[in-house]
């Protein structure tokens, strides 16, 4: 009976089965239809980074591709999903330097249709090079008005940069930057590095280490007089009419504690003998502990000898002066010689120099009483022409006056 029941209007059944299979279609279709949804700008996952690394590549430019992605299915599977759900990726294995076309694979998602573009995403992949450079230091500022900037200590001195090589051959100098302000004490820092191109553009490298430490000394700056420490004698019939420092003075640089008191820098003691002519010498300077010249450059001194020469001047007795004479008491000039003789030997451009009318005798008649007297003149001549005169003296040496009352 039961086979009957499956038997019986067979044809019937079949027909009936179909229909309500096709009404279900059209209800399903009108119920949950088949509907599309596009997603643009879904960023593409570059897998295998590090594998990249290791060969030493790195991806010049982009580095962050996207595509679009069109999903097809029913609307019920759709409004299941978002952007977040589609993940795209791109594998960076086995490949080499250049441009590389990478393919992009996208997760199916439910029961649904996927399709995107680009299909391949276009890399620049480059090699990573390593250049070792030394390390710049830019002062910015000047020194304040007495102070001195010293040579500056930095470690490291050499850094490495690393990047991609079309970026790190236009490094041209890694630089670190000082700013010094009004300061007049040494100035300790660590500043960062940057690497540049020839045209101070910064360029996106990786610097190692990223930090130079700086010092930075600050001195005192003064200028002091040099004086010589020399003895020079010279031979019979000659004199010695100058010492002469060249430069006469120098700076010097140190911490203000050891240069605030220091006025003036000696010569180390030199003795010459027995000169006969002029000369130049170099001469080595006695510098204090913790103080430095501010330049090497050499002082010399200057040894001016002079040959000795005698020349006689005849004076009027108007060119003798009286001094400290009693009052009430004068001089008769009545019967004072004419003329009197001095005696000079120097040298001939100082003798050039003299006349009769430069030079004055002077007679000191202090406590001297009336009557005649034998004293002994002085001679008068201009300190400049007299401290380079070898000898001097009056002929004859005493002169005879006669004291009277006025």
């Amino acid at each position: 009976m039961m086979n009957s029941f499956f038997t019986k209007n067979l044809t019937l059944k079949i027909v009936s089965i179909c229909f309500a299979f096709i009404m279900w279609i059209v209800v399903m279709r009108e119920v949950n239809p088949q509907v599309t949804e596009s997603y643009s700008n879904i960023p593409v996952q570059l897998a295998a980074r590090q594998d990249l690394q290791q060969q030493g590549l790195v991806i010049l430019g982009e580095d962050s591709p996207t595509i679009s992605v069109n999903l097809r299915g029913r609307r019920d599977e759709i409004n299941k999903i978002s952007r977040n759900d589609v993940r795209a990726v791109a594998d960076l294995r086995g490949f080499k330097a250049g441009v590389v076309n990478v393919p992009v694979e996208v997760s199916p998602i439910g029961n649904v249709d996927i399709d995107f573009s680009p299909k391949n995403i276009r890399l620049e992949l480059e090699n990573i090079i390593r250049v070792q450079k030394d390390i710049t230091l830019i002062i910015n500022g000047s020194p304040t008005t007495g102070y001195i900037y010293g040579e500056p200590q930095y470690k490291p001195t050499v850094v490495w940069i690393e990047g991609p090589e079309s970026k790190a051959d236009t490094v041209t100098r890694v630089i670190a930057t000082l700013d010094t302000g009004d300061a007049t004490e040494g100035i300790t820092a660590s500043l960062p590095l940057r690497a540049l191109t020839s045209q101070d553009a910064e360029v996106a490298v990786e610097v190692k280490p990223t930090y130079v430490d700086v010092f930075l000394p600050i001195d005192r700056l003064k200028t002091v007089r040099l004086e010589a420490d020399i003895q020079a004698t010279s031979a019979e019939g000659y004199m010695v009419t100058g010492i002469q420092l060249q430069p006469e003075q120098a700076s010097v640089r140190g911490k203000h504690e050891d240069v605030a008191l220091l006025t003036e820098l000696y010569t180390d003691k030199i003795v010459f003998d027995n000169l006969t002519e002029s000369f130049e010498v170099e001469v080595p300077i006695i510098i204090p502990e913790r103080v430095e010249l501010l330049d090497d450059t050499p002082v010399k001194a200057q040894i001016t000898v002079e040959k000795l020469e005698e020349e006689i001047f005849t004076l009027n007795k108007n060119n003798i002066t009286f001094v400290n004479i009693t009052e009430g008491f004068q001089v008769d000039r009545e019967l004072l010689a004419e003329e009197y003789e001095v005696r000079i030997v120097a040298p001939r451009r100082i003798l050039n120099n003299i006349s009769e009318r430069t030079i004055r005798l002077i007679i000191n008649l202090e406590e001297l009483q009336l009557g005649q007297h034998q004293v002994q003149a002085e001679i008068d001549l201009p300190q400049s022409i007299a401290e380079r005169i070898e000898t001097m003296e009056v002929i004859p040496p005493e002169i005879s006056i006669t004291i009277i009352s006025d």
